[in-house]
């Protein structure tokens, strides 16, 4: 078993957790990477260990927080380009 450790992901698409659902955005602590494709993972919201599919995760990096938009909206980044986001889509904020 290839282990993880005090690394923490998040969910950036739909997707099936293998054992129980979870959605965009939520962050899981990897448990084990041994399959190239399919992670051991706990939500740390809920607890719940299964299986998620490692091309659906994206690393936080430290002091970055995770968020969901929750429905379709268009904002301006620090250039002023417009920039438009899907309902569900998951951004990285510094």
């Amino acid at each position: 078993m290839s282990f993880v450790s005090n690394e923490v992901y998040a969910v950036i698409s739909n997707n099936i957790f293998v054992g129980n659902d979870i959605r965009p955005g939520q962050t899981v602590n990897i448990l084990d990477t041994s399959d190239c494709d399919w992670w051991k993972g706990r939500c740390t919201k809920t607890g719940l260990v299964g299986f998620l599919p490692a091309t659906h995760m994206a690393r936080i990096m430290p002091g970055e927080k995770v968020h969901r938009v929750a429905s379709l909206c268009s904002m301006r980044d620090r250039l002023g380009n417009t920039l438009t986001l899907a309902k569900n889509q998951v951004i990285f904020c510094d």
